[in-house]
């Protein structure tokens, strides 16, 4: 009895030591966790706290402190719709240019040869054994100072801070009240 108790605690502790060893010393990326719930907002709860939801966010954006996490939560909001806005505008600019390069080279009319000679096309592609004389100049390594134009990529200084990116996807309230207007 004693070796079966002995054996049934040794089992137990070395599964509890398992499991400990895998839930520290594991990546988290691997790690199922089962306990997290989503979140689901009600729509009526949606609907019936929005004027407070907006004000608060409001007066967070101005300065007003309220509590850590929600304080914490909201920048991480704002941080993330920065860096949000950021990519799309510089997605844009980059997109902008692009699309002028391609009307370019839309542009560019290819002249139509259709002469194709057989014997010139294979002395491009096939190597042709050329005798080359041995001499001295052969054997003398000679260094040209002059250098070929290379083409060194950079990186493009984007301004982010233009003012047609100020208001991007913004509805202007001027808007809503003509459109009411006309409605109306």
């Amino acid at each position: 009895m004693f070796k079966y108790l002995f054996f049934y605690n040794n089992n137990y502790l070395m599964s509890k030591i398992n499991n400990d060893i895998l839930k520290y010393l594991t990546n988290p990326i691997y790690q199922s966790n089962n306990n997290i719930e989503e979140l689901t907002i009600n729509n009526e709860d949606k609907d019936f706290y929005r004027k407070r939801v907006l004000s608060m966010s409001k007066n967070i954006y101005s300065g007003v402190h309220y509590e850590n996490n929600l304080n914490k939560a909201y920048n991480d909001f704002v941080f993330l719709a920065i860096n949000y806005c950021k990519l799309t505008d510089k997605k844009d600019l980059l997109q902008e240019e692009y699309d002028i390069i391609a009307k370019q080279e839309n542009n560019i009319v290819i002249p139509n040869d259709n002469s194709f000679n057989l014997t010139e096309s294979n002395h491009m592609v096939f190597r042709s054994k050329k005798e080359n004389p041995n001499t001295l100049d052969t054997f003398i390594h000679v260094k040209n100072n002059t250098q070929k134009d290379k083409f060194i990529p950079q990186q493009k200084n984007i301004n982010l801070k233009q003012d047609k990116f100020k208001k991007k996807g913004v509805k202007d309230k001027k808007h809503k009240k003509d459109k009411k207007d006309k409605i109306l």
